[in-house]
């Protein structure tokens, strides 16, 4: 008989990975402890056996709240046998605390595709997943198990059962050492990423901490999957471990915080970049590296001990402490003691002296000076850079003057100078204005024309302007805009007067467009009297020329001609810009509009660019200039129609609503803006405009027997427009398109309704309505219509509201204000089916029962016979009416003419393509009470049943 023998053993291996080892063999005996019991175990097991190996595991599951996701399993089988073994899915079996786990297919890198077999003394690796539910925050018991089958020699299965909570102990490898002055500071070290399966670990570590009295805590997570598998629910939970770190502080809702907390919590390596954004919400939480956590823990103690020992710990191996203990002492060093540090990180290397340069700026004495200076020369790049950023920030006395020293030094070499640039802005060092104007001339002088002297000024007609040479232009980086935009924020907050007359000289020499932008930017805000004209040439050099382009080109010969004419070497994508258009509106000018709107009508620009270009152009039209652009309306693009449609409509000007029309017929492009307009404009005519249009798509299409492909789109954006509407001329429109004699058009109308069925008149009432709705269910009609009251008070165009206090007061036993209510819904809504139906069946309620069946039976007549949802309940609502008529008369031959026609119609209401499917409606309609004992009552209920179950089975 086969059976387990578990052989205790965990490897771990320089990254701590996980082995749990099961053989399956004849005979074996099972094995624990020491590697020598391991060893003879194995001996002792035949050579049919199979290893079971769980080399990591991972959780797909975002909270910690509960055990619902996917774990994933990377397992190894080794055959040890000597004949072929089979694998499959069936073989595997995850349980949580019992449960088993769904079989996930479809991972990366599969242990399984299909049958996999395994020969004798080789092994088959990949990963297996599960997918689990299990409630509760407390860590569940899972087990892996492995099934042989129908072994074919002793006809028995063997299983294999491997711990899980084991594999994630011994692969996470968690332990903690004390580092630091008096050893203050806890380092645990992690080797998995922070999950639902590690807080359990975790905790009882800390736990352990806590009782020897830690205060100070850095965790180093060193994860080989690169946090591939951790959510913000485990960033959250870290943030707990600190004391005051939970509460409110963390964007998500804290699902568990930690038991143990600490006064400090650091942790280290976390350096995905899906969670950047997220850890910098938190800041001396998380870091990037060990030393830079260790640092931040052990630099306050630092502060706190005697130099002898900090001089001591600066040759400590542990990164974060050498670090701390510098960046905490070094100013309470003299010049010998200052001189050996340097010396002794010289001998270590560029790393360590790195570290000591970019912390001089800490000391305050000449000796510093002299040796940044020094170090700012290194050939080491690292080095250097550390120097230099200390350099910039040195409280030395001279060090104003070393930097400029240096600067002068690099006039040669633009490497160098753009370096203390970069480093002066990070540092945010204001104390260098002349050389980060200096800086910015060379910049802006680099990024001009050879051809442009330094004070030309062009002519105001720039078609003659043609480049006389090729100019190489400089790229630009997105870094060096930013860098350039900075210092000219920053010169403009100084007010320097010189820059200002530099950037307005430089201006029009310049050849790329976005640095020219950033340019008169700065220019503008200055305010100087005269920068309206040098504005206006900066425009007139960016826009195209008016002269017409010969006919018979191709595009991209157009495209030449149109750049032919902007700053040399500039394309013409990047000629016309937001900036460009934002100053022109800032300074229209009707000179611009011609240049703007044949800009705009160009192919050689991005279809959003002309947009801009032709809103611009309005911008600076006058009012002769606009006509003309209406008269040529149809030439324009849809985004261009809706733009200036727009304009117009808040001008309330008459011509837009005959456009709009035009439009909606005209332009398919346009349809959703233009809908959108006339929709919010609300005026009458603007919603005739969607009246009149949604009439002729319907009677086209009536004409035609169905809806022209063409128009569906259009049909149902002008639907949801009108449903929208409360004009009884919109209602009315709209209640005849689910009327229609086509089906497609009733459809559509109906999925219109639907969609929209629930909106209210303010979404403050729609808990109210839906209050409404279970009051009269059950039964309580006075206080529904107290709240109707309110709602209807409020919003006395709601004519559903009307419809549903009508059928209260019906319920109530008071047809005469059932009538008036649906007198004014019929107003509000005409052609209404349901309300005209309700209004006959009031009729029959106050003795007008000849008056009741004709106009229910007319309604009916009304509606098509197609299989819609308004013919269903139309030949409902028709039952109803005659189910009141029967209940006013006496036996004889009329009252069972009168019920035969009843349930005629309820059996056809039914007995038909998606019939009436609401079981409890018909069992508590008072209309239907006196036909449940008719003989065909339960006819008609197990064919309305039957229809319940079909819709209920049609549910996803």
């Amino acid at each position: 008989m086969l059976y387990s023998a578990v052989i205790d053993t965990t490897i771990i291996s320089r990254h701590a990975l996980i082995a749990v080892l099961v053989t399956v063999g004849v005979g074996g005996q099972q094995a624990f402890g020491a590697d020598e019991e391991t060893k003879a175990a194995r001996a002792e097991v035949s050579s049919q056996s199979v290893e079971v190996t769980v080399t990591a595991v991972r959780t797909l599951i975002a909270g910690l709240d509960n055990f619902r996701g996917k774990i994933c399993l990377r397992v190894r089988i080794t055959n040890r046998s000597d004949r072929p073994i089979e694998l499959d899915n069936s073989q595997f079996r995850c349980t949580v605390d019992s449960k088993p786990g769904v079989l996930q297919l479809g991972v990366s890198d599969p242990l399984l595709i299909g049958s996999q077999p395994v020969t004798p003394d080789n092994s088959r690796e990949g990963w297996v997943a599960f997918r689990v539910d299990r409630a509760g925050t407390t860590e569940p018991k899972i087990l892996l198990e492995w099934s042989s089958g129908e072994d074919g020699k002793a006809g028995e299965a063997a299983t294999v059962t491997v711990s899980i909570n084991e594999a994630v102990r011994s692969h996470a490898n968690i332990h903690s050492k004390r580092v630091g002055p008096g050893d203050r500071v806890a380092v645990v070290e992690l080797h998995r990423c922070v999950d639902f399966l590690s807080i359990g670990p975790l905790t009882e570590e800390f736990g352990r901490l806590k009782q020897m009295n830690v205060r100070r805590v850095v965790l180093d997570i060193q994860s080989d999957e690169r946090m591939t598998s951790m959510f913000l629910a485990g960033y959250a939970w870290l943030g707990s471990v600190r004391v005051g770190g939970e509460a409110g502080r963390f964007p998500i809702r804290q699902q568990v915080t930690s038991s143990v907390q600490f006064d400090e919590f650091y942790v280290a390596g976390l350096n995905s970049t899906a969670s950047a954004s997220y850890r910098a919400r938190i800041p001396g939480l998380f870091y990037g590296s060990r030393a830079d956590a260790l640092a931040g823990a052990l630099r306050p103690v630092y502060e706190r001990v005697p130099l002898t020992q900090a001089l001591i710990d600066l040759r400590h191996p542990e990164d974060g402490i050498r670090r701390a203990a510098l960046e905490a002492n070094i100013d309470r060093l003299n010049v010998a003691e200052l001189k050996v540090v340097v010396a002794d990180a010289r001998q270590r290397g560029a790393d360590d002296l790195s570290l000591v340069a970019e912390n001089l700026h800490r000391v305050a004495m000449p000796e510093a000076l002299t040796l940044l200076n020094e170090l700012v020369r290194d050939d080491r790049t690292k080095v250097s850079a550390a120097a230099l950023r200390s350099l910039v920030q040195s409280v030395s006395p001279g060090a104003r003057d070393a930097v400029r020293r240096y600067w002068q030094d690099a006039e040669d070499v633009p490497e160098r100078r753009q370096r203390v640039i970069e480093e002066l802005m990070n540092v945010k060092d204001r104390r260098y204005p002349d050389l980060m104007a200096e800086y910015t001339e060379y910049q802006l002088m680099s990024y001009s024309t050879a051809a442009a002297a330094s004070d030309a000024k062009p002519s105001a007609d720039t078609s003659s302007v043609v480049p006389t040479a090729e100019v190489s232009r400089r790229s630009v980086t997105a870094a060096a805009k930013k860098t350039l935009r900075d210092l000219l924020n920053l010169l403009k907050i100084q007010k320097n007067s010189e820059f200002i007359h530099i950037a307005r000289r430089e201006l029009l020499n310049i050849a790329e467009p976005n640095i020219q932008d950033l340019v008169v930017a700065f220019v503008l805000a200055s305010g100087q009297p005269a920068d309206t004209e040098l504005v206006r040439q900066y425009i007139l050099q960016r826009l195209p020329s008016l002269r017409r382009l010969p006919d018979g080109l191709t595009e991209e010969q157009q495209a030449k001609l149109v750049q032919r004419y902007g700053p040399p070497g500039a394309t013409v994508k990047t000629r016309f810009t937001r900036e460009l258009m934002a100053t022109i509106r800032v300074h229209p000018d009707a000179a611009y509009t011609e240049l703007l709107l044949e800009l705009s009508q160009s192919k050689a620009i991005t279809g959003t660019m002309r947009g801009e270009t032709f809103r611009t152009a309005v911008a600076c039209a006058t009012d002769q200039q606009l006509n003309d652009i209406f008269e040529r309306f149809d030439s324009l693009d849809h985004k261009q129609k809706n733009y200036l449609l727009k304009q117009y409509s808040v001008l309330n000007d008459s011509r837009w609503l005959g456009l709009a029309k035009q439009t909606l017929m005209s332009d398919q492009s346009a349809l959703s803006d233009t809908v959108s307009l006339l929709r919010n404009d609300g005026s009458p005519e603007a919603v005739q405009v969607l009246i009149d249009c949604l009439d002729k798509l319907r009677a086209a299409s009536e004409a035609a027997g169905a809806v022209a492909p063409k128009n569906k789109k259009m049909t149902t954006q002008l639907l949801g427009a009108v449903n929208g509407s409360s004009y009884p001329a919109a209602r009315r429109s709209f209640n005849r398109c689910m009327t229609s004699s086509v089906k497609q058009i009733a459809a559509l109308t109906y999925n219109v309704m639907i969609a929209a069925y629930r909106s209210v008149p303010n979404r403050q009432r729609s808990a109210e309505v839906r209050a409404v709705l279970i009051l009269k269910r059950e039964g309580k009609y006075t206080e529904a219509l107290e709240k109707l009251d309110l709602i209807l008070n409020d919003y006395p165009w709601y004519y559903n509201g009307y419809v549903s206090r009508a059928s209260l007061h019906l319920r109530a036993g008071s047809p005469q204000l059932a009538f008036v209510d649906l007198k004014e819904a019929d107003r509000l809504s005409p052609e209404d089916p349901v309300i005209q139906s309700l209004v006959a069946l009031t009729d029959i309620r106050m003795g007008r029962t000849a008056a009741g069946l004709a106009s229910a039976e007319e309604v009916l007549r009304s509606v098509p016979d197609l299989a819609t949802f308004v013919r269903k309940w139309t030949i409902y609502n028709t039952a109803c009416v005659y189910g009141r008529a029967v209940e006013r008369e006496e036996a004889g031959a009329k009252k069972d003419k009168l019920t035969s026609r009843a349930m005629e119609l309820l059996l056809a209401s039914g007995d038909r393509e998606n019939g009436i499917d609401d079981v409890h409606h018909i069992l508590n309609d008072p209309d239907l009470t006196m036909f449940h004992e008719h003989p065909d009552w339960p006819k008609f209920l197990k064919i309305v049943t039957e229809n319940e179950q079909k819709r209920l089975e049609l549910k996803p």
